[in-house]
């Protein structure tokens, strides 16, 4: 890797992701070679995402994933553990009381 701006330690067109969901454990993306995104994919949406879990290295994360060169979407058709959830849909904590009050986190 040569610090270019397009140097990622996986570069994938979105056709190779396809329409499905598919998970990769375990990746680690230490970023000692002056890569500037974890996985930079190219094209258009398309349908389906891969999922990175459990992933390490101080280049995991949504903050450096990327599309055409550019940081991608939260979520996007690369997500993470720390992406936010699909369709700006959030997750919400708490307890119901059947009395008529919530209480949420």
């Amino acid at each position: 890797m040569d610090g270019d701006a397009t140097d990622a330690y996986i570069y994938v067109d979105t056709t190779v992701i396809g329409s499905s969901a598919k998970t990769i454990t375990g990746a680690n993306f230490g970023n000692t070679g002056g890569a500037n995104f974890n996985v930079n994919r190219s094209n258009s949406e398309g349908a389906g995402y891969w999922e990175f879990a459990s992933a390490t290295g101080s280049l995991s994360g949504e903050a450096y994933d990327g599309k055409n060169n550019v940081d991608e979407a939260d979520p996007g058709m690369i997500r993470w553990s720390d992406s936010a959830p699909p369709n700006n849909r959030s997750t919400i904590e708490g307890t119901v009381n059947f009395e008529g009050s919530a209480t949420f986190q």
